[in-house]
């Protein structure tokens, strides 16, 4: 649909697009209606287009509602300085229905100046082309004597809207505050509408857009003293957190991360209590649902999974909330207790859209399952979580590359840096990730099959025992520096670990099967035995300084004798499992 407006004023013709505002002048066309034809009115925070948007649930997100609000009234000295405010979270954290709030309240307030609620679906709110032209008509709107500059600049170039993204900011939001003899009286006031509300940056298409929007909010506050305040609302994507960083506005900027630090349990445990209530007053089929309705610890189940997004336990309240069911037979369903009745009924449809749409924007999906699989073993398998290097190594990948490889999963996964050290693990922002890989009719084409995954772990783990023979052979005999020798080590003892709970006389037939690996199971019991002997001389030497020098013992861990005294046990067992298949 290509969103064509024309407006007849005084004998002349106004046509406008989502790409270009053309103007054919038989008289003088007025600026306000041709800044009219570029708006967006489904990016109103009250637009009919956006009917019902998401807002926080009663006495939820109270601490992060009262901190933005003090920033934006400047409560805090500390804070007062920050200019921009970048509300960033996971993908289904509650950010939009925390930006709506905020924009009802200060729309209340009188502190709402304007607004933006991007959205992925929506041409004319899915990129930067009518941003500024709606942002402007609402300061017409709130501050009526910017209204004559906006009007003047547009009337001057009645093609203003074709111009780039930095010049109708500048044109039209800058330059009326730099002009206005107001100014003065605005920056003292106190209450006045100041407010600027972006949501959902991350919904641009085009991440230059996003780069861009960036970009030009910080250099306009930077280096032009405005009376507003911004507040960006987005996922933690690649781009808007590489271009917030590079931007060199540290001191102007407000970091604010949806984390555990504002107890988003608690509070998503508030919202399913209140509509578990809600749902036994008001259900037409209230009668039915028992008194004990549901079980106890449901709520600490649901609200365990949910892993402090609120996507998830909102999913499943809309779910179970359903009038043309019972809820105690869709809260079954969601339980797993009962399976769905057909693929037209999943409970997790909503959550798994979402999951869908972030997966199949990387840029190479395969090799995102493919490290999200390994993950996956591994972490359900060890005590802690695995570091990214162990896992490089026991894909066969360079340092750096799943840093890579996940970089447009921000909104999903996290990977954290352990403080004074080179040790980097991955979090996942969503446990119940793994659960939708895991369905094959949730997860459709980007399905993980276990089998075929442990298949191709396990010739991982094999090829990771010649590996670290060859590498032994090479640096411990020859060159006492064993630089990543180290993460060899570590990353083969929890490859074992994990390989060593499962039966590997069903696994080594996936391997030949599917051709996962070149290396039959004779070859790796050759390889093991080698190993192990040379293991052994390691075992006789291990007290030596030469084990690993202290520039280089970042994982002191594998000084310790128990630790080679495990490994040595896995070894054994591993070659006594590969013996029985």
């Amino acid at each position: 649909m290509d969103f064509v407006h024309n407006i007849q004023y005084r004998g002349a013709k106004v046509r406008t697009s989502m790409y270009i505002l053309s103007v054919e002048l038989t008289e003088l066309v007025a600026g306000f209606d041709i800044l009219k034809a570029a708006v967006a009115p489904s990016a109103f925070h009250n637009s009919a287009h956006r009917f019902d948007p998401p807002k926080c649930y009663p006495n939820t997100r109270v601490a992060v509602i009262q901190k933005i609000l003090d920033w934006i009234l400047s409560c805090n000295d500390e804070t007062s300085h920050n200019l921009i405010m970048w509300l960033n979270g996971a993908a289904g954290a509650g950010k939009s229905a925390i930006a709506q709030t905020i924009t009802e309240l200060c729309y209340t307030r009188g502190l709402l100046l304007a607004c933006f609620f991007f959205n992925k679906s929506d041409p004319t709110r899915n990129n930067n082309s009518h941003l500024v032209a709606t942002l402007a008509y609402q300061l017409c709107l709130n501050l009526p004597f910017l209204r004559e500059y906006i009007v003047t600049k547009i009337e001057a170039d009645p093609l203003i809207f074709s111009r780039s993204f930095h010049e109708q900011l500048m044109q039209l939001v800058v330059d009326p505050f730099q002009l206005c003899s107001h100014r003065s009286r605005i920056s003292t006031a106190t209450n006045f509408p100041r407010l600027i509300v972006l949501d959902g940056l991350d919904e641009c298409i085009q991440r230059s857009n996003q780069e861009d929007i960036v970009k030009n909010i910080t250099y306009i506050m930077q280096n032009f003293d405005l009376p507003i305040r911004i507040l960006v609302a987005s996922r933690p994507e690649h781009d808007i957190l590489t271009s917030f960083h590079s931007t060199g506005v540290s001191t102007l900027l407000m970091k604010m991360t949806l984390d555990d630090s504002y107890l988003p349990s608690a509070d998503i445990e508030t919202y399913i209590c209140g509509k578990i209530l809600e749902i036994k007053k008001t259900h037409p089929l209230k009668s039915s649902i028992p008194d004990s309705w549901p079980h106890t610890d449901f709520v600490m189940k649901i609200t365990k999974k949910a892993s402090g997004q609120f996507i998830y336990a909102a999913t499943v309240v809309k779910y179970i909330s359903s009038i043309r069911h019972l809820p105690q037979h869709r809260l079954d369903v969601v339980l797993q207790i009962k399976p769905p009745k057909d693929s037209e009924d999943l409970p997790f449809a909503e959550l798994d859209a979402l999951y869908r749409d972030i997966l199949s924007s990387t840029e190479d999906v395969t090799k995102v399952l493919k490290v999200l699989s390994t993950f996956f073993i591994l972490r359900d398998n060890a005590p802690g979580p695995p570091s990214v290097r162990e896992m490089e190594i026991l894909l066969s990948m360079e340092p750096g590359d799943i840093e890579l490889i996940l970089c447009d999963l921000g909104s999903l996964i996290e990977i954290k840096a352990v403080a004074g050290s080179d040790y980097k693990f991955i979090e996942l922002s969503h446990l119940s990730l793994q659960d939708f890989l895991y369905d094959p009719m949730r997860s459709t084409h980007l399905h993980i099959d276990r089998d075929s995954s442990l298949a191709q772990f396990t010739s991982n783990c094999v090829r990771l025992l010649i590996t670290t023979s060859d590498r032994l052979s090479q640096t411990y005999f020859h060159d006492p520096d064993y630089g990543e020798i180290e993460y060899y080590w570590l990353a083969l003892h929890s490859s074992l670990r994990a390989i060593l709970n499962y039966d590997l006389r069903l696994i080594f037939p996936l391997i030949a099967s599917e051709n996962a690996s070149n290396f039959s199971a004779i070859n790796a019991k050759l390889y093991a035995h080698c190993f192990w002997m040379i293991l052994q001389l390691i075992f006789d030497n291990m007290h030596k300084e030469t084990m690993v020098k202290e520039k280089n013992s970042t994982l002191k861990s594998i000084q310790r004798t128990h630790f080679w005294e495990d490994l040595g046990h896995l070894v054994q067992v591993f070659i006594s499992k590969l013996t029985q298949s």
